[in-house]
Order: C-alpha cells, then sequence, then structure tokens
C-alpha cells in the first residue's frame, strides 16, 4: 500500500538542470557558500572536507582516493571515476567526483544518498538541503513503562518538551523523517502511543510525539551510539512485548492438492521444495505440535509428517511428501487459526521462454512478520497475499528460464533496508515490489496501479502495467512517480506493484480468489519478460 510506506518526506524537486547561478548548500546546519559550488547539469559538486565536517561525519583524502565513513558502512571514491564501492558493494555514479587546486570535489545528491543523508532542492530560496535520515524508531517495554529508541543516519541536535495535555513532543533537527508505518502512528498500546511525522522541510525538522496516560512521565536522553537518541516512559506499567506467543498444531486435514495445519493462534512460516526426497515442506513457528507422526495422502500428496525441530527451537515443521512435482503456496485463515497449503502442478508450460540462465530478477513479497500492511474488511492481511502473488509470479518465471531472488519466502519480517541490499548486490535486471493498496478512507479507491522512482525503471514499469491492465479486468490507476524506500534505495530498474485495494470489499474478494491470484501473478511475470526481452534488442 502506497501511502504506508511513503514516509511523509517531501520529494525530491530537482529540475533538469539546476539553475545559474550556483546554488547554496545547507549541509545539516551549515551553509557551503556558492563560490565553492559547481553545478553538472542534475549534479552539484562541492568539497569533500567541508561536506563531511558540516554533517559529522569523518572523511580521508589520500591523492585521488577518498573514503567516507557512513551510516551504510565506508564509502570509496576515486577522482574521475564513476565507480564507488559502498562496504562490498559497488555502485555506479552520474556524475564523477573531481579533484581541483588541491580540494576533492564530490558529487551531492548522489554521496548523500550513498550515505544515507537527503539531499533535496529548495526552488524558492534556491538552496539545495542536505540532512540525516531518521529512519527507524523502536519501542521496547522496560521495567513500569518503555523505552523509545530514535535512530539517525547521522549526527543532529533535539529539543524535548511536555506539553499540559499530556504529550511529550520531541523535535530532532536537521532530520528528515523516513520511518515506514502505517501512517504516523509508530506503537500504540492502551491510552500510551508514539507517532513520528515531518514537522517542517527546508528547514528539515522530523518530530516524534509520545502520548502519555495521567500520571506517567517521560526524559529524553542522547545523543548516544549510532546518532540515537532514547526517551524513557515511566508509568505505564507493562506494555506488550513485540514477541509472539507460542502456539500449538492441533489439527492436519489432508485434500486432493491441499493441507490445512489447524493452530491455537497466529504462527509465522516459510513454505520450500524438496527435490530428494520430492515434497513441499512448511516450517511454523513458534509452536509445538499435538499432533505429531503420519498422515494417509490422497491424489498427488503420498503422505504428511508433522514432526517438531530441535533446531530450530518451537518449530513445527509439516512435510508433504509429493508423487509429482508441486508448488506450495501457504494462506493462513482471517483468524490465524489455520494455514492452508495449496499445491499447484510445476508442469505448467508458459508462453514464451527466454534463454536459460541469461536473466536474473529480485522478487520482493511486501511486509511480513511483524509487519502486516494493510488489511482487509474480512481480516486478512496484506503481507500473507503478498507473499502468495510473489510466489506465483516465482515459479512462473522460473518456468520460463529466469532466475528468481526472493527477499522472503514465508511469514517473517524484511528491513527495507535488507530488502534493497539483496537487489544491490544481486547483479539482477530488475527488482519488483508487490503489495495490495489500501486508502486511508477505506473502500473509497479501487484499481491497479505500478510505481516507480528512477527514470530507468520507467520502461518496467510501462512492461508490468499493461499486462495488468489487459488480464486483471479492475480499474486502471496507471503509472506513477513516487519515492517509497525499496525503488529510491535499488540501483537496478525497480518497481512497486499494487495489484488491487485489499480494503475495497469487491477487490478484496477478488484478491481471496486463488485463479485471481494466479491471473495477476502470470501478468507480472509477462510483463517482467518483456521488459527482459527488450533489453536484449
Amino acid at each position: 500500500m502506497w501511502w504506508a510506506n511513503l514516509g511523509l518526506l517531501p520529494s525530491i524537486l530537482l529540475r533538469a538542470s539546476l539553475p545559474s547561478p550556483r546554488p547554496e548548500i545547507i549541509v545539516g546546519s551549515c551553509v557551503i557558500p556558492s563560490q565553492r559550488v559547481s553545478v553538472v547539469g542534475e549534479e552539484v559538486l562541492v568539497p569533500l572536507a567541508e561536506f563531511a565536517d558540516a554533517i559529522g561525519l569523518k572523511a580521508q583524502v589520500a591523492g585521488d582516493k577518498a573514503e567516507v565513513k557512513g551510516w551504510r558502512g565506508t564509502v570509496r571514491l576515486r577522482a574521475g571515476s564513476k565507480r564507488a564501492v559502498v562496504g562490498r558493494e559497488e555502485v555506479v555514479l552520474p556524475v564523477p567526483p573531481r579533484s581541483r587546486g588541491g580540494r576533492f570535489l564530490i558529487p551531492v545528491f548522489s554521496l548523500s544518498r550513498l550515505l544515507g543523508l537527503f539531499p533535496h532542492w529548495d526552488a524558492e530560496r534556491k538552496r539545495v538541503w542536505v540532512s540525516p535520515c531518521l529512519y527507524k524508531v523502536e519501542v521496547n517495554p522496560i521495567l513500569d513503562g518503555a523505552e523509545v529508541k530514535i535512530f539517525l543516519t547521522a549526527p543532529a541536535k533535539a529539543e524535548a518538551k511536555p506539553l499540559p495535555d499530556g504529550r511529550f513532543v520531541v523535535d530532532i533537527f536537521p532530520a528528515a523523517y523516513d520511518v515506514p508505518a502505517k501512517g504516523q502512528v509508530i506503537y500504540s498500546a492502551n491510552s500510551f502511543r508514539v507517532r513520528g511525522a515531518q514537522f517542517t522541510s527546508c528547514p528539515d525538522v522530523a518530530r516524534i510525539v509520545v502520548d502519555l496516560p495521567p500520571g506517567a512521565s517521560a526524559t529524553m536522553m542522547g545523543p548516544g551510539e549510532g546518532a540515537a537518541f532514547k526517551i524513557v516512559v515511566k508509568g505505564i506499567g507493562p506494555i506488550p512485548s513485540p514477541t509472539m506467543p507460542m502456539q500449538a498444531v492441533v489439527g492436519v486435514e489432508v485434500g486432493r492438492e491441499t493441507v490445512t495445519v489447524r493452530t491455537t493462534g497466529r504462527v509465522r512460516w516459510t513454505a520450500t521444495l524438496w527435490r530428494s526426497p520430492l515434497a513441499a515442506v512448511v516450517d511454523i513457528w513458534p509452536a509445538r505440535s499435538a499432533v505429531s507422526g503420519e498422515h494417509p495422502g490422497v491424489g498427488p500428496i503420498k503422505r504428511v509428517k508433522v514432526l517438531d525441530l530441535e533446531s530450530p527451537p518451537s518449530t513445527v515443521r509439516v512435510i508433504i511428501e509429493l508423487a509429482e512435482r508441486m508448488t506450495p503456496f501457504v494462506l493462513p485463515s482471517p483468524d490465524g487459526r489455520a494455514l492452508s497449503i495449496s499445491l499447484r502442478p510445476s508442469s505448467v508450460r508458459p508462453s514464451r521462454r527466454v534463454p536459460t540462465g541469461r536473466f536474473s530478477v529480485v522478487i520482493d513479497p511486501g511486509h511480513g512478520g511483524r509487519d502486516p500492511g494493510a488489511m482487509g474488511p474480512s481480516g486478512v492481511e496484506e503481507k500473507t497475499l503478498n507473499l502468495d502473488i510473489a510466489l506465483r509470479v516465482a515459479a512462473s518465471l522460473r518456468a520460463r528460464g529466469i532466475k528468481v531472488i526472493l527477499t522472503r519466502t514465508g511469514d517473517f519480517y524484511v528491513s527495507l533496508e535488507q530488502r534493497c541490499k539483496v537487489a544491490n548486490s544481486s547483479r539482477a535486471h530488475c527488482f519488483v515490489s508487490i503489495h495490495c493498496n489500501a486508502y486511508p478512507v477505506p473502500g473509497a479507491k479501487r484499481g491497479v496501479e505500478v510505481y516507480y522512482y528512477h527514470q530507468r525503471s520507467l520502461p518496467l514499469a510501462r512492461a508490468i502495467h499493461a499486462r495488468l491492465v489487459k488480464a486483471l479486468g479492475i480499474p486502471d490507476g496507471g503509472i506513477r512517480r513516487r519515492r517509497f524506500y525499496v525503488i529510491r534505495r535499488t540501483w537496478i530498474p525497480a518497481v512497486l506493484v499494487e495489484v488491487a485495494y485489499i480494503d475495497h470489499p469487491e477487490e478484496e474478494a477478488l484478491l481471496l480468489n486463488p485463479s485471481f491470484r494466479q491471473r495477476a501473478a502470470e501478468a507480472i511475470a509477462e510483463g517482467i519478460v518483456d521488459f527482459l526481452l527488450g533489453l536484449s534488442r
């Protein structure tokens, strides 16, 4: 869902080229005057030493080489070369650094993004602003209260003030709010709530608000290690822990192409396919089994084995032995008390193939684990449908001879940063993130939408969008440019697909239909093939 991932950051208002005369650069709270700025197309070059000092990062220059230590690791640069190394990953810069008059000049927009900073153009004041990103807020239980940790990509300042209405407000500056969350609410339990948003832009101020119940108090500490601030809340009693309670597997029902696993409550899971012996394997946790043993099969299902694993602990393994190769798809029930494992033959022949091993693709099922995404009227969670469609896309692409890398294969949490890391280190040809949409007013919007950020991703967006509109028969929401984290911070063509609106009753009913999800998956796969074949022309 697009609005849950938007992060409330203002968009980068760059034109085709920056204006002349040269703009001022506001780095953190310091000004680099326009006399020391060079404009090259869409980039601005400034001295590295001044840039690093202003933002609070360590930099070293040795001849035509330079290093900057940032949030993501050390960035290594060479004057005149577009290739930069971030940790162990190599990226290509649109404009190379330069060495001039004894100064090492760096491209502000490109290097800022590599360092986890947020650069943006202020057209009204003719300035470029560069701010640290507030990228994560953690809420953890402590004795009689909670600890709220605020993480930034570079040092910043903070001001805290309690308000008479029970709010504890922390303004962090300069900082760009980039926390993936559903709207502004980060955590909510009873009358204790933590919220975040971008308070102002140009200058950039991020605001964290803690709503306190009567009798509670809050104190801010920091900055500490990793440019982190901490808010300690007391007097609210114990808050719910983020860990999941242990459940039990209490029943197994075997059909011809479906296995239903009954549980006492919500669990997480991952599904894989074994080749020898041929079996679909689903690991379920945190859980213990009350029905361990063998269960007879039907049709292509030979038998089903259920056992408790010693490692990893609190995990139940369901082994579905097969007479033929089939792909497992897992769909939890809305109440979380059953997992429906459907098996689809893997021998379906695609309409088109590509040379085996020539192309590789990263498929990203949105959300997962503790991040459920949006929820439909029936209670179905977006993360479940995203994964089901993604696994179907992966199966379709593999049948065409395309290598597929999945960012997750089960119901577990993967950070947005890790998803981008998978994409950027994969040497894949494209990245496709799969979601179901939602709107702040449930049921008010319908249709399929495809999002891109970088211009290089537009052909991929057009190819997938055309196939989905033709296949699904729902309203066309169009192709849109948005600065979602996973498509903004990947270095290969990347799009985010919103298949349909999960919060619209009619479209939720479609999403709950396996044949609709299969149509969507085939359309996404066909669009990817269209794009890949276009690369080889």
